[in-house]
Order: C-alpha cells, then structure tokens, then sequence
C-alpha cells in the first residue's frame, strides 16, 4: 500500500473493482467500480492489523491485483508471524471504583504457586456482600478446562 501510496479506503475501493460480477449484474464502463461485491475498508483494516486473512471467494486475489503483486506475495508463510507480534504482560492492574482493582496475570508457574493465587482469590471473592463462591474449574493436565 505504502509503495502505491494508497489508503485502506483506496484499496478497498480498487480491489472492489477486480471482484468477480453476480450473475444478476452488468459490468459497468471500462474501468467504473463493480457494482456487485464489495470488499470494505473496515476488512482492509482487519487484514492489515493482522488480525484476520481474507478468506471469501476472491478477496486475496482482488487485493492482489489492486497492490500489483501476486497472491502468494500477500499470503504468510508457514511459521510466519503477523500482526501485533509483542507479548502480553505478565502482571496487569487496573484501579477500578471501591478500592478494587482489575488483575490479569499471564506468566508460566509451578502448580503450586497457581493453586496459592487461585486460593488468594478465592479468599478475596469471599469478602464482598452477597457474593456467591467461585464455580469450581477442572483443568486438564494437556492446558485447557476439563469438560
């Protein structure tokens, strides 16, 4: 996009134009937009952060078209990372109202010391009114919730 000096509303709007027609609709003058599909920017935008691929019928080789380059060119690799690519934090709060706080902790511990956290906030859950104690959670020995 850079090298073309195009927006994501540019090319939204010329991979528009390289969709093929429905059936029902006629092509309009060399070079007039399709009138049928329509790829938007807000899906440029999803693509471009990474945070999703271009998957309906067309779109990747549209797009490709649109930046004069091969859909292979625009396609990760196996492996490849994209998109937002900076670990989490570990440890993260927030101050939310009443003298609490939002904690979210995403680190690799021993067993022991999550069954501690977990008893902490267990504890802690206790302490608020009209409160009703945490549904207990099997978690499997393979990293996910037990059914």
């Amino acid at each position: 996009m850079a090298k073309k000096a195009m927006s994501q509303s540019d090319l939204a709007r010329e991979a528009s134009k390289f969709l093929p027609v429905p059936k029902r609709h006629k092509r309009g003058a060399e070079g007039s937009p399709n009138r049928g599909y329509k790829i938007g920017r807000d899906s440029i935008s999803v693509y471009c952060r990474g945070e999703g691929f271009p998957t309906a019928p067309g779109y990747l080789e549209a797009i490709a078209r649109a930046l004069d380059t091969t859909a292979e060119a625009l396609t990760p690799k196996i492996g490849q990372t994209f998109g937002n690519t900076e670990p989490f934090p570990e440890v993260q709060m927030e101050a939310a109202s009443g003298g609490k706080a939002w904690l979210r902790i995403n680190k690799h511990v021993s067993m022991d010391t999550a069954l501690r956290v977990l008893q902490i906030l267990r504890e802690d859950n206790g302490n608020e009114k009209n409160s009703r104690p945490p549904e207990p959670v099997l978690v499997s020995l393979f990293g996910g919730q037990a059914g």
